[in-house]
């Protein structure tokens, strides 16, 4: 029977600048925590239309994953975005073969889903497509907005709020939110993969923890707004005061050649690990393997990786947001830092450890916490709201 047949009888575009990637023999990819996503709604609709740029690659990237259902017509757009002069110039290029392509799908669609803060989903927003349809948006940045933020961002964030009509999803913030502002959080977990790490927890409770290192982990892209860099600067504060800690990093960015700079400064060649991207699955299991989490960003919407690492056990250290604090429940399974803090974060490091060790059942307490925030949950929150909202009871 159909989750929602309310539902199921439409047909619904998805506007997304997510890149997808097409192997020598067609198949596409994207980000595997993004494409879980995305099955839900092709779940929930008849039929999924799939507005966003495509590459062609002959190998394609650890941490991406096929499209596992075949409900799905896709439309590619050119790739376009950047902030060097070159890049503003192809971008302006680009805008008329993507709203090209946004009119050919809108009399294919009942339902559009925006994606924003984007340059495809302004795009949309600004010339004013989809309007006869039923209306969806997310803003998965900051909707508080935040120092240093682009210009693009705050306009997507004036018209989502002031000019659209339909329900706007956006991450827990601490102002009063407009009646068609909702609240959501972003998923990649199922409640079945969370039962699989409770059941990994457990056995692992009776291991013996005394004299193994503290082992933390932190996911994410090797970019400035992550700030890797002073996880590392906060592990030399604890190996060189004595405490074995162990680091592993996932993910690759600009800031790759730096942090290996700086971890060879601070002499922790031994102790912290770059793993580069890695599939999903792997992912997971290395998170299943760490004590704590560690992200210290300088923005965040609704982190996925810190959702992740609290269900598998992990405890999540991380700067204090609102969002942040609702995936911690207010710090009972983690640790809010303020940005920049280096001292803060080794100290939430030593206190995380000395938690760990007075309750070793902690993460299993996370783990059950974490079933708020399953795909199936958000999949009955999105279906609930969309059936409201669009007056489809």
């Amino acid at each position: 029977m159909s989750v929602a047949p309310e539902l199921k009888r439409l047909r619904c575009a998805i506007i997304s600048d997510a890149l997808h990637r097409r192997d020598a023999q067609g198949t596409v990819f994207t980000l595997a925590p993004l494409l879980r996503q995305f099955a839900v709604w092709a779940e929930l609709f008849g039929e999924l239309h799939i507005v966003a740029p495509f590459i062609d690659e002959r190998d394609v990237r650890h941490d991406h994953a096929p499209y596992p259902f075949d409900n799905v017509v896709f439309h590619p757009i050119p790739l376009a975005g950047g902030n060097t002069v070159r890049d503003k110039l192809a971008l302006a290029r680009a805008v008329p073969a993507w709203l090209h392509v946004m009119r050919q799908v809108e009399p294919l669609v009942d339902a559009v889903h925006l994606r924003c803060p984007s340059n495809i989903g302004g795009a949309a927003l600004l010339a004013g497509l989809f309007r006869g349809h039923h209306r969806q948006a997310v803003y998965t940045g900051n909707w508080a907005g935040y120092a240093g933020e682009p210009r693009t961002y705050r306009a997507q964030r004036w018209l989502l709020r002031r000019l659209f009509t339909g329900p706007v999803f956006v991450y827990p913030v601490d102002d009063p939110l407009a009646p068609h502002e909702v609240e959501t959080f972003s998923p990649s977990m199922s409640a079945h993969d969370l039962q699989q790490s409770h059941a990994r927890r457990t056995a692992a409770l009776s291991a013996a923890r005394s004299g193994r290192p503290l082992t933390i982990a932190s996911v994410g892209a090797l970019n400035t707004n992550k700030n890797h860099g002073l996880v590392i600067d906060a592990v030399a504060d604890l190996v060189h005061e004595g405490v074995p800690t162990i680091l592993h990093i996932v993910g690759s960015g600009p800031e790759g050649g730096a942090l290996r700079a700086r971890t060879a400064q601070h002499g922790l060649a031994t102790c912290v690990h770059f793993h580069g991207n890695l599939p999903h699955p792997q992912v997971l299991a290395l998170l299943a393997g760490a004590d704590l989490f560690a992200l210290p960003s300088r923005t965040e919407g609704f982190s996925k990786a810190v959702v992740e690492a609290l269900g598998c056990g992990a405890l999540p250290v991380v700067t204090t947001s609102a969002a942040n604090r609702v995936i911690t429940g207010d710090e009972a399974y983690g640790a809010l830092v303020p940005f920049g803090d280096r001292h803060a974060l080794a100290q939430a490091f030593r206190h995380g450890a000395a938690r760990l060790a007075a309750n070793p059942a902690l993460p299993l307490a996370g783990i059950a916490h974490a079933q708020r925030f399953t795909l199936e949950a958000w999949r009955d929150h999105l279906a609930g709201t969309l059936i409201k909202a669009w007056r489809l009871a």
